[in-house]
């Protein structure tokens, strides 16, 4: 297991590993960051990622520092991610959904130099400015999205929600597109209702839908999840927070009106 790497140039900086125990010190790292280093170490299917701490960037970072978290990465896909990991992201009050930046980019020392000054710069815009980096490997993707484990505007019936793009997570998370969603009544046994492209199915909603779960189940609250399937049809786990407020979720990116089946076939919006 790889612990950590210094940085080239700045005394105490570091780029860190999802496994090093650091990485899930929100002080250090932003809670996204730190919920996803805890969800890899115990064991969930993580793409493999860095963490850039919010200190070492307000060093004042160059080229060589994102060479170096390049080479600790040693990526094997055709294009990385490169998100935010804000202080104000992700709290137990107020997520923060849709306020800061990830930018998909080829693995490049001056691609991600370029991907962070515009993350960095926006943060700075919405008066963030502790604001991490996570560079991840991006798997090639057959479907991404959102899943919550609890309907987050329905919370009187278990309903699971999930909305889902082909090719990417982005656009669901962003609130762009959505080719496919799928309801899930939670009471034993699960009943799924999928709408949209129908290669969207049932199977991908229910390995969806049971990660979210076991996240929530290992979190002992509902959680809403950032997901893909790649192309070996495998599901990953990109992001993963605590569901907030109910008034606050209706108009977050990636929470659509919401449909709930109904007897008679049809969808009925929330």
């Amino acid at each position: 297991m790889i612990e950590s790497s210094t940085v080239p140039d700045g005394p105490n900086l570091a780029v860190i590993d999802l496994h090093d125990s650091r990485s899930t010190d929100a002080s250090m790292v932003g809670a996204k960051a730190a919920q996803l280093a805890s969800k890899a170490q115990q064991g969930f299917a993580v793409p493999r990622a860095v963490i850039f701490p919010w200190a070492m960037i307000g060093h004042g970072q160059t080229i060589s520092h994102w060479a170096a978290g390049l080479e600790f990465l040693a990526p094997t896909s055709k294009s990385v991610i490169l998100r935010s990991s804000a202080a104000s992201e992700d709290g137990i009050s107020e997520s923060g959904a849709g306020r800061f930046l990830s930018i998909i980019t080829e693995p490049t020392p001056s691609a991600i130099h370029f991907a962070a000054t515009k993350i960095i710069e926006h943060a700075i815009r919405e008066a963030e400015h502790q604001c991490s980096l996570i560079l991840q490997e991006v798997p090639e993707i057959a479907w991404g999205g959102v899943c919550f484990s609890r309907h987050p505007i329905a919370t009187e019936r278990p309903i699971l929600v999930i909305e889902a793009a082909r090719g990417s997570a982005e656009p669901v998370a962003q609130g762009t597109r959505v080719d496919g969603t799928a309801i899930i009544e939670r009471d034993a046994p699960w009943e799924v209702f999928t709408h949209g492209d129908p290669q969207f199915t049932e199977i991908i909603a229910r390995r969806v839908g049971a990660l979210s779960v076991a996240l929530e189940l290992i979190s002992s609250t509902p959680q809403d999840i950032e997901w893909i399937l790649d192309t070996n049809n495998r599901v990953w786990l990109i992001q993963t927070r605590h569901v907030t407020g109910l008034q606050q979720s209706r108009t977050e990116p990636g929470i659509s009106a919401y449909s709930i089946p109904l007897s008679n076939g049809g969808f009925d919006r929330v």
